[in-house]
């Protein structure tokens, strides 16, 4: 197993455990293969359907939610189309608002080890940081004869 297959393990495990009403989730990648072991109660029916809804979505360019409802639980997904696709399985509840900000993070964290040093949205790098080298070089001290 890849270290990063057990990131994203670690990742889906940790959004599972996290929240009571979480039953059960996977990571997906852009070729439609599970990243992750399937953690918790998924059936292939929910998966299969969550990928035709996702199909269906005529373009997809930031990341995106849809959230179905059934009568017992509901599915969430998360995904960005060219990187990863976060199913999510949870009971029905009360507490949404605290549901959606654990998958959020849970989606950020993903999306930090796809994109680990990503642009922001101004066009703006994040400037590269220094080499031992050039830090020694700098804090050098002078010579005595100077």
């Amino acid at each position: 197993m890849s270290k990063k297959t057990q990131n994203y393990d670690n990742i889906v495990r940790e959004l599972v455990n996290a929240h009571d009403d979480i039953i059960g989730a996977v990571i997906i990648s852009d070729e439609g293969l599970p990243e992750t072991d399937y953690i918790g109660e998924l059936s292939e029916y929910e998966i299969i359907e969550i990928a035709e809804a996702i199909i269906n979505v005529a373009s997809i360019k930031r990341p995106n939610r849809i959230w179905f409802e059934y009568q017992d639980f509901d599915l969430i997904v998360v995904f960005n189309a060219k990187d990863y696709l976060l199913l999510v399985k949870a009971k029905k509840t009360n507490r949404l608002g605290s549901l959606r900000k654990t998958i959020k993070n849970t989606s950020e964290k993903i999306q930090s080890l796809v994109d680990p040093n990503p642009a922001s949205g101004n066009g703006y790098q994040p400037s590269v940081r220094q080499t031992d080298n050039e830090m020694i070089y700098r804090n050098k001290p002078e010579s005595p004869e100077s």
